[in-house]
């Protein structure tokens, strides 16, 4: 039943069969054959059912995916034909669901994550292995985790924009985040109101249409970088006006903040000097003010052990929803 559920779920509802299953489905099928063979006549029918046999017979999984649409199709017919009632109300159950998910998509949908931390903390390698993890508690994994980096960039980047116009040109060397000089006073609340425009309307944007597919919204940085290192955006304004900035938008549901011993940071990457990484670490402690989900790890442990506390703090919070 482990090996139909696959191919049912897989076949009908995706249109795809990873590898992962592929493997686990070859390996059943070799054990249990005459069983599965039953099975799979009985769903799809003896015409379209003996073809997915002769399939499995020979390891051809490209040709099942291949006709996935017809046995999407026969499954379909089948159910209806069997079952009309059960059938109909179960597909007005799901438009329904799908509706209510685009017009009005309730926070209860959202997957809203955010890790923050400074250069070299390990953000990235957090990310990653969260997601794997992630992915093995799903049956369809594919495009469920959307990462976004700092902004939804509904609106591009200003440097980008001054560089199609013709009046500057784009500086793209990530090597050095201080890099460039401060703006003035009026420029940076400019850039700050820009960039605040993108996250008033992109986060609503990004949440609906992701919370339709069921999707985790995962950001690496988020607003509160404006308020922790304003110097990486060119803006210089004062703290309070950058924090509320930051405190109207939409905020994540969880926000990972990973920190450890800033020379531990230090060792690993020297794009911040020491005292700057330790400025860091100390703002990120106050980001409690604007954002009440927030969630410290301890970087300094290995990937795994902070994967896994992280794991425990998001089926905690969506537990009865995923």
């Amino acid at each position: 039943m482990d090996t139909i559920m696959l191919l049912v779920q897989n076949i009908v509802a995706y249109k795809s069969l990873k590898g992962k299953y592929r493997t686990t489905i070859a390996k059943n099928y070799s054990q249990f054959k005459n069983e599965i063979d039953k099975e799979i006549i009985i769903f799809w029918g003896n015409s379209l059912g003996k073809k997915m046999v002769y399939c499995l017979n020979n390891s051809d999984f490209d040709s099942i995916v291949k006709n996935a649409q017809k046995y999407e199709k026969s499954a379909m017919k089948r159910i209806f034909f069997k079952r009309p009632f059960y059938t109909f109300r179960g597909i007005a159950k799901f438009l329904c669901g799908k509706i209510y998910r685009v017009i009005l998509c309730p926070k209860k949908f959202w997957r809203f994550i955010a890790v923050e931390a400074p250069d070299g903390t390990g953000k990235t390698t957090f990310i990653n292995s969260l997601v794997t993890e992630l992915r093995k508690y799903y049956v369809s994994d594919e495009g469920r985790f959307c990462i976004h980096h700092f902004r939804p960039l509904i609106l591009p980047n200003l440097g980008a924009v001054g560089e199609k116009a013709g009046v500057m040109k784009q500086d793209t060397d990530f090597t050095k985040p201080h890099r460039a000089k401060p703006a003035g006073i009026l420029s940076s609340f400019i850039r700050m109101t820009y960039y605040w425009i993108d996250y008033i309307l992109g986060i609503p944007y990004l949440l609906r249409k992701e919370a339709q597919a069921e999707k985790y919204t995962i950001f690496d940085r988020y607003i509160f970088d404006f308020v922790v290192d304003p110097k990486r955006a060119r803006i210089s304004l004062p703290y309070w006006i950058r924090k509320l900035f930051a405190r109207m938008v939409i905020q994540p549901q969880i926000v990972f903040v990973l920190n450890t011993e800033p020379n531990v940071i230090y060792k690993r990457k020297q794009e911040l000097e020491l005292d700057e990484i330790k400025r860091q670490l100390d703002e990120f402690k106050k980001i409690e003010s604007i954002c009440p989900n927030v969630v410290y790890i301890d970087a300094g442990q290995s990937v795994d052990t902070m994967t896994a506390q992280a794991i425990d703090i998001i089926f905690d919070k969506y537990l009865f929803t995923i």
